[in-house]
């Protein structure tokens, strides 16, 4: 047990209200998209959710569609 357990699980009740962009690789085995497409939930700002061609790091594996969809969604803010 982490001896800052009850604090993390009382802050992750807590919505997050800044703007999200949740990019998802569609072969992730870690967090399983369909795990992760619900997250909207959390969020109370703009949040816009992508799926890429890849596993657990978009950024690394498709660096160039990561950067395409991160400089679109940042014009967009």
């Amino acid at each position: 047990p982490r001896p800052d357990g009850v604090r993390f699980a009382r802050q992750m009740k807590s919505p997050v209200w800044c703007p999200v962009l949740h990019v998802q690789g569609a072969a992730d085995p870690v967090v399983l998209p369909s795990s992760a497409r619900g997250s909207q939930a959390y969020v109370r700002g703009s949040y816009q959710y992508a799926e890429l061609a890849c596993g657990h790091f978009p950024q690394e594996e498709l660096p160039e569609a990561f950067s395409s969809l991160l400089l679109d969604w940042l014009g967009s803010i």
